[in-house]
């Protein structure tokens, strides 16, 4: 068995760091995709319950999109 050639430049160094994934990807049932935004609606529910006011100017168009998608649930 020879082995395997390793580079010495830094590109080769970052590029052997890597590791193969094969993932596979199926759709999601509508259960699983209403439970997904529902987790998400309620995380965004609990982070503006915190949220200072330039936080707020992002989570709540955030928290209006997840609403409007749940309506279909």
């Amino acid at each position: 068995m020879n082995p395997i050639p390793v580079g010495k430049s830094p590109r080769d160094a970052i590029a052997s760091q890597l590791t193969a994934v094969q993932d596979i990807c199926a759709p999601a049932s509508p259960e699983q995709t209403c439970g997904y935004l529902r987790e998400q609606y309620e995380d965004v529910e609990r982070k503006l319950k915190r949220a200072f006011r330039a936080e707020r100017a992002v989570l709540e168009p955030k928290q209006r999109e997840l609403e409007e998608q749940l309506d279909n649930c």
